[in-house]
């Protein structure tokens, strides 16, 4: 459980260890944090000749941090590898870059998927490239939103982060979906402190919701933004704690790591209004990051008991393919 008076505790190293502390990470403080744009941008796109529509009972929602990966051959085939995140109906992608020069990422990607997509730029590189979050769609998306997180320095490599929040024209009526993506060094508090806003103004949307992305839930206390204090902090369970007050659930509370290297569960999907009947966590080549999938269905249809699997996909799994269009090399 997690423990408050830890949360609060003060470490007060010697002058010794704040002396190779200050040698060790002043020159990272040296690296600028560029500001946030003032208004967010949105990008629409849709395909020239979407998907066709299918009869469907279920839709299949999937969640990927992109690792800035921009070559999208390799995204796709990466994607085809790890089949449930292929046949999204709804796919929510973060840490996804955007160079000014040439058509968006997500864009391509939603071309050559042929489906709909919405860009949001979180904040500005110093190249120029755009780095935001995606939601692509089978389905029409209408009133995108960008929610401006509240902005914590980090000392080094600050960032500004944003939430993403979409209406998709669903099989079984409108669904509020929201992408997101958190600070990663900070505690439990102020990780609440960037989510509260975005779920509470999920509350006024009539209809079923849901809200996933990298939420960066290590368990860890940080110290002065650079030191982890591995279980001082369960921030896993704050944020669960905190939608679960809202009426969300998820199938991914006692499933495995999400991040690829380090054993951290970051990612999630959160779901209200909606059943999920199958889950599950794929490794995607190209990201450090697991992507999350999750089946679905409008509450009240009489459809199975659910199942997850962490590594392992059910072979009931079964979808139609839509075929990707091969870039000539």
């Amino acid at each position: 459980m997690w423990n408050r008076d830890i949360e609060r505790k003060t470490f007060r190293p010697g002058g010794r260890t704040r002396a190779i502390a200050a040698l060790v990470f002043f020159p990272l403080t040296l690296l600028a944090n560029q500001p946030c744009p003032q208004a967010p941008g949105v990008a629409q796109e849709w395909p020239a000749s979407p998907a066709p529509r299918q009869v469907q009972n279920t839709l299949t929602v999937a969640t990927l941090n992109m690792a800035e990966q921009t070559r999208v051959q390799e995204i796709l085939e990466d994607l085809q590898s790890a089949d449930p995140m292929f046949e999204a109906d709804i796919l929510l992608l973060q840490e996804v870059l955007h160079a000014g020069h040439q058509t968006s990422l997500p864009g391509q990607l939603a071309s050559r998927l042929r489906l709909h997509t919405v860009f949001a730029a979180g904040d500005e590189l110093e190249d120029g490239a755009l780095r935001g979050l995606a939601i692509l769609s089978r389905f029409k998306l209408s009133n995108p939103h960008v929610e401006r997180l509240k902005r914590f320095d980090l000392r080094f490599k600050s960032r500004c982060r944003v939430a993403l929040g979409v209406t998709v024209d669903s099989p079984w009526g409108p669904i509020r979906v929201v992408n997101v993506h958190l600070d990663s060094r900070i505690n439990a508090n102020e990780r609440l402190e960037q989510l509260a806003p975005v779920v509470s103004r999920l509350s006024s949307f009539p209809g079923p919701q849901l809200i996933a992305g990298d939420f960066n839930t290590a368990n860890v206390m940080w110290w002065r933004r650079w030191l982890p204090l591995p279980f001082f902090s369960l921030q896993s369970q704050a944020v669960r704690r905190l939608v679960d007050s809202h009426g969300f659930t998820t199938p991914f509370t006692s499933t495995g790591r999400t991040f690829s290297y380090l054993p951290l569960k970051l990612d999630w999907i959160f779901v209200k209004g909606l059943r999920w009947l199958e889950a599950g966590i794929e490794p995607v080549g190209f990201s450090d990051h697991r992507g999350l999938w999750v089946k679905l269905a409008g509450e009240g249809l009489g459809l199975p008991a659910a199942r997850v699997s962490s590594q392992t996909r059910s072979a009931a799994y079964v979808t139609t393919r839509l075929p990707f269009v091969r870039m000539a090399s």
